[in-house]
């Protein structure tokens, strides 16, 4: 009768050990995966600055156009500021985002962090018709992504850039960042 009762006792146990670890895990992931994206989403816009910053030290265009001054407030978020950066650029006759130049900056970002990893970059107008598309690594992308991030690059004639970057990669890659 004893060995009944410890039996049932020692079931109750594991199972609440088991929920708890479930649940451990469940809310560990959540955390690293929200940590992932801030990551990826701030190396995302420091790599636009950095190729916005390329684009506008070019010696030919610099001699030709003003010296333009952007100012920056304290409250600005990097959203806001890589936008201003974009639409100066733009009005000053600046060549578009290179993307090529971009998923280098990118690559050498990310490879500080953690590996190489798939992604990919689209250029979309304001109605959603892709201008340019820049992928590295595995060329088929599927639909199914683990990290995707749109960015409105600027105010006028406005396009969005896009990160995609594939789910497979995302697990491992929580991992390796955290």
């Amino acid at each position: 009768m004893k060995t009944k009762y410890v039996s049932y006792i020692t079931f109750a146990a594991l199972a609440s050990i088991l929920i708890l670890q479930g649940l451990w895990f469940y809310n560990t992931y959540k955390l690293v995966d929200a940590e992932f994206n801030k990551k990826i989403s701030t190396l995302f816009i420091s790599s636009l600055e950095n190729e916005a910053l390329l684009r506008s030290d070019d010696p030919i265009r610099k001699s030709s156009k003003p010296d333009t001054t952007i100012t920056f407030k304290g409250n600005d978020d990097l959203y806001t500021l890589n936008r201003l950066i974009q639409e100066v650029l733009y009005k000053a006759n600046f060549p578009p985002v290179s993307l090529e130049k971009l998923d280098s900056i990118f690559n050498d970002e990310v490879k500080n962090s953690s590996k190489l990893f798939s992604h990919s970059f689209v250029i979309t107008d304001s109605l959603g018709n892709q201008k340019q598309i820049f992928t590295f690594g595995n060329k088929d992308l599927d639909t199914h992504y683990g990290y995707k991030e749109t960015i409105k690059l600027r105010n006028v004639d406005p396009e969005y850039i896009t990160l995609t970057i594939p789910f497979t990669y995302k697990v491992g890659f929580i991992i390796v960042l955290s």
